[in-house]
């Protein structure tokens, strides 16, 4: 006989699997009858649990929370190092989960989840955007950038290579063959671009 989950559990493992079923199918295809399907549950069940679909999407969002914030913000007196440790982290998370982080990242995730799944996941954006600006700017007071470089146009760039990685094919070399060897090489091409 199958061993009863904590109402905890079980309703992260709904997330968990709103979560999949957006990242796979997109906003449209979510519903509680794929939910239920793909939890193994009745769909009536799915709201014994949570009160709405926007509720289970509001935790979907809190578990991606939950995801970005495990070493955050990472610690390290030097401030470039700071920032790869950052971005190999995010990239090494884009390229395991891509198609969550697509929803994420689109905003699908947000417009379901209404107002307040809106301020959760653009404090999200500005908290990461404020550390990788916080992080060049420090690197640029050091003088550990090319002469001329702007930190608020370093940020877009780096950001346009994470969500590169989020909304783009991976590139098709086979010399890594794990995320880490595939973010570790993404960080150091934009070390090599910037670094004086």
């Amino acid at each position: 006989m199958a061993q009863r989950q904590s109402t905890e559990e079980r309703r992260r493992q709904i997330a968990e699997a709103a979560l999949q079923i957006i990242a796979e199918h997109g906003i449209g295809k979510f519903t509680t009858a794929a939910i239920a399907e793909e939890v193994g549950l009745a769909e009536g069940t799915i709201f014994r649990h949570f009160s709405t679909k926007q509720d289970i999407v509001l935790a979907a969002i809190g578990l991606m929370k939950d995801r970005f914030s495990e070493g955050f913000p990472p610690e390290h007196q030097d401030p470039l190092e700071r920032l790869g440790i950052f971005i190999r982290g995010r990239l090494e998370l884009v390229v395991a989960h891509p198609g969550v982080f697509r929803a994420f990242f689109s905003d699908e995730l947000a417009h379901a989840a209404g107002k307040e799944g809106e301020a959760i996941v653009m404090q999200i954006k500005q908290e990461s955007m404020a550390f990788i600006q916080g992080c060049l700017n420090e690197a640029i007071a050091s003088g550990q950038l090319r002469t001329g470089l702007k930190a608020e146009f370093l940020v877009r760039i780096i950001q346009g290579t994470i969500h590169a990685f989020v909304f783009g094919p991976l590139p098709v070399e086979k010399t890594w063959q794990l995320p880490s060897e595939l973010a570790q090489h993404a960080w150091q091409t934009i070390l090599t671009l910037i670094r004086r």
